[in-house]
């Protein structure tokens, strides 16, 4: 089976909330996305270190600091962020040709998505 892990859902979570306020000039409080969602800080910290240093975020410090997108968020895929966070993990044989269709039928999923597809899905998931 595949799945994501903690620490992509997290930096997919974090990259999302970004997204929705791209372009306001708004530099986004990691603490208030980790009260907001419930999120360990100190988990989200070290995702966002890693987003940080993959430059897929920039950061500004002091009372009206925060994160925001590097890229438009219409370039940025969600494989990319996903194999910033360590990838996806699999507990399958990988010897079987069925596991490894479907892994590769992921993969091009998510590495054809990017964040704004990825909210305009959940927009229409949330109207049903």
């Amino acid at each position: 089976m595949l799945h994501f892990r903690k620490q992509d859902n997290y930096a997919l979570l974090f990259m999302l909330v970004l997204t929705l306020h791209y372009g306001t000039g708004d530099w986004i409080s990691s603490r208030l996305i980790a009260e907001e969602h419930t999120l360990s800080y100190s988990f989200l910290a070290n995702v966002i270190r890693r987003l940080k240093k993959a430059r897929l975020v920039q950061a500004r410090e002091g009372l009206h600091g925060g994160y925001r997108l590097v890229e438009p968020p219409e370039k940025t895929t969600i494989g990319v962020i996903v194999r910033v966070t360590g990838g996806m993990h699999s507990e399958y044989d990988r010897s079987q040709p069925l596991w490894e269709l479907v892994e590769n039928a992921v993969t091009s999923v998510i590495d054809t998505m990017t964040l704004v597809d990825l909210i305009k899905k959940y927009a229409a998931h949330n109207k049903r």
